[in-house]
């Protein structure tokens, strides 16, 4: 659990540490002024572009091979390349392979991660445990350009870099180390049973490996330890099967289909509204890391490091995302998301009036972002654990549909994919909104976005969930 918080952190972190450095090293190395703007949005499309591209081959990739450590090392070898290549003086060109190596390490992380994150803790409380993976993903993402902003203001550039550096090794020691719980399992003592009297009474003893067949599914004389709750077959329940004719109209779940489930997945309308939500989080976030430092600069004269500060009232709601994702475990997700896209709404209409170089401007900014912050982080949770059990629920109604170890990584690589649209679409529409619509009007537009979030979230607490016996089981 903490190797996946640290992974997605760190991710996170190097997308986002350059954020407020971007303006003042591309005016250092000698970028036209007005083209500032234009190349800062371009570096942070790249990365969201790079990881739309990758993130739905990371998924299937990650469900059909036989470990998920291997595909969290790649993420982790592209993570140290684009980190090498910020080192020294780059150019402009360079500094985009970069970006685009970040945003192909970012597919990785997030697609595979959130998925031996399920697999770790199970379905029952994944809301409240996602809070915890998010909140570091929402750390990363808003204390980078904190950071970034002070040190390059205090140290420079190559002190960035350094910092940078430090924390991806962090992480390499802690992946080569993880172990995934299958893995582990394998290593347990598993139970045997005393039969001498009228109930077995279990008794560890160690796993003889040198003779046993992890695949050997076969009872034994004392009861079936291929149950998972270790009963005697004598005493076992009837099995809900017994009914069941030998020869059923849907396809045994041995016998899986060959259409990757991801495209199955879209055509869920829950899932397609947990996704909508995402992409809409993730634009209104990324609007502010595109505009947020240029706009505090412009207006009240701050330097690189006010640019960084302001970003800590986004950062600091974002440990709130258990209780966000607690709440959304025992009370349901629709209600928490649409009431966080309609506290944005209320937000972004009321930026609009931040316009001159006041006290009572400053205080009004930090107040309504540490909202938003706040708002967000009551979507992106609940988000999270609801896309979790619908996977579930759709694996369970048609399981030769969604393979053999189910669909979460690809899941997860939809979530993802919504992150990096929304990263992509949100510096784009800011560079050109601020240019021709300016400050006040752009935050009034993006309100109206918000709120087709709220109406996207209700719409979807109509959807049913899916049945055993209902789609199509015989469609390969």
């Amino acid at each position: 659990m903490s190797t996946i918080c640290l992974a997605i952190f760190t991710d996170g972190f190097l997308y986002a540490v350059v954020v407020p450095v971007f303006p003042y090293f591309l005016s250092d190395s000698g970028v036209p002024k007005d083209e500032v703007q234009m190349w800062s949005s371009l570096l942070l499309t790249c990365f969201g572009g790079a990881t739309l591209l990758l993130s739905p081959i990371c998924g299937w990739l990650a469900d059909n091979a036989s470990s998920r450590r291997l595909p969290l090392l790649i993420g982790l070898v592209l993570q140290a390349g684009s980190t090498a290549l910020f080192s020294g003086s780059p150019s402009v060109h360079l500094l985009l392979v970069a970006r685009a190596l970040q945003g192909f390490s970012a597919a990785v992380v997030y697609s595979v991660g959130l998925a031996l994150l399920v697999d770790t803790v199970g379905s029952k409380d994944v809301g409240q445990q996602a809070g915890y993976v998010l909140s570091s993903a929402n750390l990363g993402v808003l204390t980078g350009p904190l950071l970034g902003g002070f040190v390059y203001e205090q140290a420079g550039y190559h002190a960035v870099v350094a910092m940078m550096i430090g924390l991806v090794s962090v992480d390499i020691l802690l992946r080569l180390v993880v172990i995934e719980k299958k893995t582990a399992a394998k290593w347990r003592p598993i139970k045997t049973f005393n039969t001498y009297g009228t109930i077995a009474d279990p008794v560890e003893s160690p796993h003889d490996y040198s003779n046993s067949d992890p695949n050997d599914d076969q009872p034994s004389c004392a009861g079936d330890l291929s149950s998972p709750t270790g009963e005697d077959s004598a005493h076992r329940e009837p099995s809900e099967d017994v009914d069941r004719p030998l020869l059923s109209k849907s396809r045994s779940p041995s016998t899986y289909s060959k259409i990757p489930p991801i495209f199955r997945l879209v055509k869920s309308p829950r899932i397609l509204a947990d996704i909508y939500a995402v992409f809409v989080t993730y634009a209104l976030l990324t609007c502010f890391d595109s505009d947020l430092s240029l706009f505090v600069k412009k207006i009240f004269g701050w330097g690189s490091t006010g640019g960084g500060l302001i970003f800590l009232t986004i950062a600091l709601p974002s440990l709130l995302g258990p209780l966000a994702g607690y709440c959304s475990d025992r009370f349901g997700a629709r209600w928490i998301v649409s009431g966080g896209f309609v506290v944005n709404f209320v937000c972004l209409l009321a930026l609009q009036f931040v316009e001159y170089n006041t006290k009572s401007s400053r205080i009004g900014l930090c107040a309504l972002m540490s909202l938003i912050g706040t708002a967000l982080t009551f979507v992106l949770s609940p988000v999270a654990g609801d896309l979790t059990t619908t996977v579930e629920e759709l694996g369970r109604a048609q399981p030769n549909l969604y393979g053999k170890s189910g669909a979460y990584a690809q899941a997860f690589s939809l979530f993802n994919c919504a992150i990096a649209a929304g990263t992509t679409a949100g510096p784009l529409w800011t560079s050109f909104a601020i240019a021709k619509l300016g400050w006040g009007w752009t935050n009034v537009i993006l309100a109206i976005f918000a709120l087709t979030g709220a109406v996207v979230a209700v719409l979807s607490l109509t959807i049913s969930s899916p049945r055993p016996d209902e789609g199509t089981p015989d469609a390969v």
